[in-house]
C-alpha cells in the first residue's frame, strides 16, 4: 500500500483497530479479527494499523502463506522471530519443537517480551499451519493481563481460522470486524482517484457493477479503462468484461493468454496444446 493512500468505508475497522492498540498501551490486552473476502482491502488496513502503531509500539507482522501452511510452527516462528526471539525448544540440527507443553513456555516469553506494548499483526491467518493456529487461541485467551494486542485479517475460507476467531470472541476478550463491499458512491471516488479525474455516474455505476465493489477490482478496472482493454460504452455483457477482468487478475495472463486458457477449458483435462491454438 503506498503512503497516504485512501482507504474507502473502512473507518469502521481502522477505529476498532485504534482502540485494540490503545487497550494494550494501557495494560489491557485484546484481540481484533478482519474477516472478509479476497480482495476486500484487509491488508491494506493492516498495513495501516501497523504504520500508526510504529512509534508507540512495538510491531511483530507475520505473513501466512498456503504454500506454507504444512510448516510445523511457521506462523509461531515468524511471531516470535519479529519480537527478536526463539522458538522455545527448537535448535539449529532440529528447529521444529514438540509439540507437546512447549506452547506455554513460548507463552511466558511472550509474556516476558511484552514488556512496552506490543502488536502481533498477521495478514491471511486463514493460511496459518494448524499447530500455530491452535497457538492463536492460546494466546489470545491469555492477552488481558499483557499489554499486547493482536490484529489478524483472514477470509471466511478455510474455516480454521474463521472458527477460532469466533470461539475467542465468545470467550471475551476479542472482536470481529467483517469487511464489506464498497458502496456504489465510494468505488466512484475509489475510480475517479485511481484515474486522476472525474467519472461520469454512468461509468461508476458500471465499474460498480463489474466489480461488486470489490476494490481490488476497482483498482484493476480503472487501469484496464485507461488501456482501453473496456470502455465506458462497451456494449459487451456485464458477465462477460468481468470474467475478462477476474482472469487477468488472479491468473495473470495476457488477453491472448486469456483466450488460450478459455479455448483449453472447453477441451478438457488433457489436451493437444496445437488443438488449442486452432481453437
Amino acid at each position: 500500500m503506498e503512503a497516504g493512500q485512501q482507504l474507502w468505508e473502512r473507518d469502521t475497522q481502522l477505529t476498532a483497530a485504534a482502540a485494540t492498540l490503545d487497550a494494550a498501551r494501557e495494560g489491557r490486552g485484546g484481540a481484533l479479527f478482519l474477516l472478509g473476502e479476497a480482495g476486500l482491502g484487509k491488508t491494506s488496513v493492516l498495513d495501516r494499523v501497523c504504520a500508526q502503531a510504529e512509534v508507540e509500539v512495538v510491531v511483530a507482522r507475520a505473513n501466512c502463506d498456503p504454500m506454507q501452511s504444512a510448516l510445523p510452527f511457521g506462523l509461531l516462528w515468524q511471531i516470535v522471530h519479529g519480537l527478536g526471539g526463539q522458538v522455545a525448544g527448537g535448535s539449529d540440527d532440529d528447529p521444529t519443537p514438540a509439540r507437546s507443553a512447549f506452547f506455554y513456555r513460548t507463552l511466558r516469553q511472550l509474556e516476558d517480551a511484552a514488556s512496552d506494548p506490543v502488536l502481533i499483526a498477521v495478514d491471511d491467518l486463514q493460511w496459518s499451519d494448524p499447530d500455530s493456529l491452535v497457538f492463536v487461541g492460546l494466546l489470545c485467551r491469555r492477552l488481558a493481563r499483557m499489554p499486547m494486542a493482536v490484529v489478524a485479517s483472514m477470509r471466511p475460507w478455510p474455516p480454521a481460522a474463521a472458527d477460532l476467531a469466533w470461539s475467542v470472541v465468545e470467550r471475551g476478550g476479542a472482536a470481529i470486524e467483517p469487511l464489506a463491499p464498497l458502496s456504489e458512491q465510494a468505488a466512484a471516488d475509489a475510480m475517479a482517484q485511481r484515474l486522476g479525474r472525474p467519472v461520469s455516474g454512468e461509468l461508476a455505476q458500471r465499474g460498480w457493477r463489474l466489480t461488486g465493489g470489490n476494490p481490488l477490482l476497482l483498482d484493476l478496472a480503472a487501469r484496464q479503462l485507461d488501456e482501453g482493454i473496456w470502455t465506458e460504452s462497451d456494449t459487451r455483457p456485464v458477465s462477460e468484461v468481468e470474467r475478462s477482468l477476474v482472469l487477468r487478475r488472479f491468473a495473470g495472463l495476457t488477453s491472448d493468454g486469456t483466450r488460450w486458457v478459455r479455448a483449453a477449458a472447453v477441451l478438457g483435462v488433457e489436451f493437444q496444446p496445437e488443438l488449442v491454438g486452432e481453437v
